[in-house]
């Protein structure tokens, strides 16, 4: 079967579907671009979110998630969290991780700020600045249309919905 065959049939079955209470059908691409704008019409996709990287808040319990347990020195995270901003949560995972490795081969007790630092520096950010235009270009050209969805934002999580 081929892609659009493929979209045409999801998209048929999508219009034979009645509302059932409690049920959302979410859908993720990091290609909008290629999304069919029949997907976007009332009664299948009504929303869409854009989701950012996270914002300092999430970035700190993203943080505190992977360091728990992690013999740490007496530092501020603020300014680790600083060098964080447009790092993904996977991508923060990985400068923790690489910390403690650094830490390790140093054969230190406990993980220092410049471990961390160090870090920061050989893990790249899975988001370019480039990427981030683009997507919210994106986002723009998508909800073009829909001018019926109100935008909020949740601050604690640093996801904006429409």
């Amino acid at each position: 079967m081929s892609p659009t065959e493929s979209s045409t049939n999801y998209l048929a079955s999508m219009d034979g579907v009645e509302s059932i209470d409690g049920v959302i059908i979410v859908a993720a691409t990091n290609r909008p671009e290629m999304i069919d704008p029949a997907y976007l019409r009332s009664g299948r996709f009504e929303r869409v979110l854009h989701v950012p990287p996270p914002d300092v808040g999430a970035r700190e319990a993203i943080f505190n998630i992977h360091c728990k347990g992690m013999p740490l020195s007496n530092f501020s995270i603020k300014d680790i969290l600083k060098g964080l901003d447009g790092f993904t949560g996977a991508d923060i995972e990985a400068v923790c991780r690489e910390a403690a490795l650094i830490c390790m081969r140093a054969n230190k007790k406990k993980v220092t700020k410049s471990h961390f630092e160090e870090a920061i520096g050989r893990v790249r950010p899975t988001v370019t600045p480039e990427m981030l235009e683009y997507y919210q270009k994106m986002e723009t050209r998508l909800t073009s249309g829909m001018s019926n969805i109100k935008r909020t934002k949740d601050f604690s999580h640093g996801i904006e919905t429409m």
